[in-house]
This record gives structure tokens, sequence and C-alpha cells, in this order.
């Protein structure tokens, strides 16, 4: 597929066809990478962090309703390394 860079500003742009955003999930603001090797540009949608994924599947979970929501698992009291004192050393 070929697309025409634009003057914008001072910068160049160049506009992506619908079908390819569609394709990609690109939407306006979404946030793209861009790297550039050996004279190729390469733009990419940014992996998801794990807190991203996290959230969303938190979002899921809370909006197909309560029975779907993990229950919570009690381990008992925090033994050695698990305890962290975030108090400062006096």
């Amino acid at each position: 597929m070929k697309v025409k860079v634009a003057k914008w500003g001072n910068s160049l742009g160049v506009r992506l066809p619908k079908a390819a955003a569609d394709t990609a999930g690109v939407a306006p603001g979404t946030e793209l990478d861009l790297t550039v090797e050996n004279g190729d540009i390469r733009l990419r949608v940014p992996a998801k962090s794990s807190r991203e994924l996290l959230n969303e599947m938190i979002a899921e979970a809370k909006r197909l309703g309560p029975e779907f929501e993990p229950e919570t698992v009690e381990w008992g009291p925090d033994r050695g390394s698990e305890i962290i004192d975030d108090d400062p050393p006096r």
C-alpha cells in the first residue's frame, strides 16, 4: 500500500488509510513506536504492559459479574523475605 508524505508544520506526516488503521487497531490519539533501521521507517503499535493487561482482565471479570471474579486465597501471615519493611530506619 502506497501513501504520500505531506508537510505538517516543520515536520512531515503520513495519513493512514482507514483499512490499514482498522486492521492495526489504530484510532486517533493512539501512540505508535517509530523506528528507523537501514533507511527503513517502521511504525508499530506498542505491546501492552503487564499492568495494562492486568487492568483489562480485571475490567472484563467485573463486566462479566461477580461469579467470574477469582476468589481470594488466604495464605496466612507473611514470613521471612515476604515481609517488606517500608518504615525508614531510625
